[in-house]
C-alpha cells in the first residue's frame, strides 16, 4: 500500500520481484472522508479500523480462495506513509484475517503511532517478521488549510525509538533501517531493500545521501 488509491500494481511487482509472489496493490479505505479534518482528511485514524478490516478481508479473501496453496509464512503486507498507518492499524487491532494470512509486515516512515504503546503486544507477532524503514530528515506537515507547516520529524523519532525499543525488548523478529539523508519518501533503492527482506535475501547497504546544511533565517 503506497498511501494512495491502490492503482499502481506495477510498483508492488517491482518491490517483490518477478517470481514466487502474488503482487497486489491495495487502495486505502476510510469510514468518512472530510477534507476539513487535519491533513485534508486523508490520514488513517483508529476510526477507520472496521472499514479497513472488512474491505481487506473481502478483497484478499477472494484472492485467497481463487489461488490455492498461498503460504502465510511468506505473505507480506505493508506500505509507505498512510499505507504504513493502515498496516499498523490492522496489526495493532489484531485483525483476525490479517494475522491469520500474513506473517511479514513492513512499515515505511509511518505506522508508529498505532504500534506504540500497545500495537506490538499481540502474541501472534511472536511468529511474524517485521521491518521498519524510517527517514531522518525534516518532514514538514500542515494540519489545516492556511496553517503554517511544522517539522514533525522530532516527534516521529521519539515514537519510532519507542517502537524499536519495545520490539527488541519483546524479542520479536524485528529489523529497523534508517534511511540516512532521506526525507519522507519511498525511494527505489529502499523498495529493493523491502523486496530483499520479504524474500529472505541479504539486504543491501544503501549509502546515505549528503544533506545540505540548514539555511539560517
Amino acid at each position: 500500500m503506497a498511501g494512495a488509491k491502490g492503482d499502481d500494481a506495477q510498483r508492488a511487482r517491482e518491490i517483490i520481484g518477478p517470481r514466487d509472489f502474488i503482487a497486489v496493490s491495495m487502495p486505502l479505505f476510510q469510514r468518512v472522508f472530510d477534507s476539513r479534518e487535519p491533513l485534508g482528511g486523508v490520514a488513517i485514524t483508529v476510526d477507520d479500523f472496521d472499514v479497513l478490516r472488512r474491505a481487506y478481508s473481502t478483497m484478499l479473501g477472494r484472492l485467497i480462495r481463487a489461488v490455492p496453496r498461498i503460504v502465510a509464512d511468506r505473505s507480506t503486507l505493508g506500505g509507505f506513509s498512510n499505507g504504513a498507518h493502515a498496516t499498523a492499524l490492522l496489526v495493532a487491532g489484531r485483525d483476525e484475517f490479517t494475522m491469520e494470512h500474513f506473517r511479514q509486515f513492513y512499515f515505511v516512515d509511518g505506522g508508529a503511532q498505532f504500534l506504540a504503546p500497545f500495537g506490538l503486544g499481540a502474541p501472534e507477532l511472536a511468529k511474524c517478521r517485521l521491518l521498519l524503514l524510517r527517514a531522518d530528515q525534516a518532514h514538514q506537515v500542515s494540519h489545516g488549510r492556511g496553517l503554517p507547516p511544522w517539522n514533525v520529524r522530532p516527534a516521529l523519532d521519539k515514537i519510532f525509538d519507542a517502537v524499536d525499543d519495545m520490539a527488541r525488548a519483546r524479542g520479536l523478529d524485528w529489523t529497523q533501517v534508517v534511511m540516512r539523508g532521506r526525507r519522507h519518501g519511498f525511494e527505489p533503492e529502499y523498495q529493493v531493500i523491502v523486496g530483499q527482506w520479504a524474500r529472505g535475501d541479504k539486504m543491501d547497504e544503501v549509502p546515505p545521501k549528503p544533506v545540505a546544511p540548514a539555511v539560517e533565517p
